[in-house]
């Protein structure tokens, strides 16, 4: 039986298949259906997210890192060019790919591969690279890495999104973006401790 601690170890530690079965667990048992794309499409209340990737995505290419069942996906506007959604969770790409084929019209647009974002290598270059509630599963070194070898898939002008639920906690994570990034745009979320942070290498 494995512990929530233990649980939570794993998904920021574990090699990607033992990744990959917790979050395949955790999609099958139902944990995650909140964020399902028919209460997405339902929502009275729109993520503070949302308008930022509409901002910065507008006729242009999106990678969303760990988008779990492709919500994000269908709560955009659909004034996007191609969005790309990337999960180790195989149950939460087959959902996101049954969503699509049997509900939107975005399908043409929209495309869901399974993998490990630590890891994954894009085709191409996009403008937005998008960690909606995802980037915190990981250890502060890989952070680094990741964000260090994803700048290179980011076009001219493009930026990072990232998206905290509580920026209390996750200080450190906000903290290191700020001192080695340069921030766009940051908004906080007036009735929580929600947070989004826009940014781009700091070279650039």
């Amino acid at each position: 039986m494995i512990t929530n601690v233990f649980r939570a170890f794993l998904k920021r530690r574990g090699v990607a298949v033992v990744k990959q079965r917790i979050w395949d667990h955790e999609y099958r048992s139902g944990k995650w259906e909140r964020t399902g794309l028919k209460e997405a499409s339902h929502k009275q209340t729109r993520d503070i997210v949302l308008d930022v990737i509409d901002r910065y995505g507008r006729g242009k290419d999106i990678l969303d890192l760990g988008c779990g069942d492709g919500a994000t996906g269908l709560e955009i506007a659909d004034t996007y060019r191609q969005y790309v959604g990337v999960d180790v969770s195989r149950v939460a790409i087959l959902s996101a790919r049954l969503s699509f084929r049997q509900d939107s019209p975005r399908t043409r647009n929209n495309t869901y591969l399974v993998s490990d974002i630590s890891t994954f290598v894009p085709e191409g270059q996009s403008a937005v690279i998008l960690f909606r509630e995802s980037i915190y599963y990981f250890s502060a070194h890989l952070i680094k890495r990741m964000l260090h070898r994803y700048s290179s898939f980011l076009v001219p002008g493009g930026v990072f999104v990232v998206r905290l639920h509580d920026r209390v906690k996750y200080h450190r994570i906000t903290e290191f973006i700020e001192q080695h990034y340069r921030v766009v745009e940051r908004c906080e979320s007036q009735d929580n401790a929600g947070l989004v942070l826009v940014f781009a290498p700091a070279d650039r």
